[in-house]
């Protein structure tokens, strides 16, 4: 993937003096490239992908005068809308939209400016996750599930926002 803005926004409740929950999106309008590890497929050229986060989690803060520090984590499920793969060779693939689970980490800093309108300053890495299989076993000695699933990549996002508190 190419680097590109990552725009979104966040609505968060606070449930407790230093918890909050909250509810994420955001998309990041990139480009992507496939690239052949064997045999006779070709390479292709860049490809628009369009990647949707929609998560849901908890913040865990600690307030210090006039400022507050953060970390988060969230959960829920990443859109990925791939325009067509258009390969090197010419060829042309139409590719299908496509929901995974992922998850969010985070942290971060919220300066106040006033008590009621502060900037922020965050990292967030916004992983994908690709479930490929699951098993449940059961026996004498107890029962287990299985899942399979890999993290096929890792987007990093900073920014800068302002949080108007109500």
């Amino acid at each position: 993937m190419d680097p590109a803005p990552t725009y979104g926004a966040a609505v968060t409740l606070s449930v407790d003096p230093e918890f909050e929950l909250q509810a994420l999106w955001t998309i990041s309008s990139t480009h992507a490239h496939f690239i052949a590890a064997a045999g006779p497929a070709a390479s292709s050229v860049p490809n628009h992908l369009n990647i949707n986060y929609f998560q849901a989690g908890i913040t865990k803060t600690i307030r210090c005068g006039d400022f507050e520090c953060f970390g988060d984590v969230t959960v829920g499920a990443v859109l990925l809308l791939p325009g067509p793969l258009r390969l090197e060779n010419g060829q042309l693939f139409s590719v299908h939209d496509t929901w995974r689970l992922a998850f969010t980490l985070g942290a971060g800093v919220r300066f106040f400016l006033i008590e009621k309108l502060a900037v922020v300053l965050q990292a967030r890495l916004l992983a994908p996750v690709y479930v490929t299989n699951g098993g449940f076993y059961a026996g004498n000695g107890g029962a287990a599930l299985v899942v399979g699933a890999g993290i096929p990549c890792v987007q990093g996002a900073f920014s800068v926002g302002l949080v108007f508190v109500l």
